[in-house]
């Protein structure tokens, strides 16, 4: 996964994750709801709001190798 900067989005993730363009599209409404509830409550750090792709959604769905069927 490249490092933060990079401009790691959801083309990088559908690719890594092998996620259809529905369940990007379903991240990307969630990553609006989040930076619009951000300016409200402190839901992330917010130095790791201009890399939400790698540092929150891809960071999640590595532990899915891992979760029982």
């Amino acid at each position: 996964m490249p490092g933060p900067g990079t401009g790691y989005g959801p083309e990088d993730f559908a690719a890594g994750f092998g996620v259809s363009r529905e369940t990007c599209a379903r991240f990307a409404r969630y990553e609006a709801a989040l930076r619009r509830w951000q300016r409200r409550i402190n839901l992330v750090g917010p130095s790791t709001l201009g890399d939400v792709w790698r540092r929150h959604f891809a960071d999640s769905a590595q532990l899915a190798a891992h979760l029982r069927p």
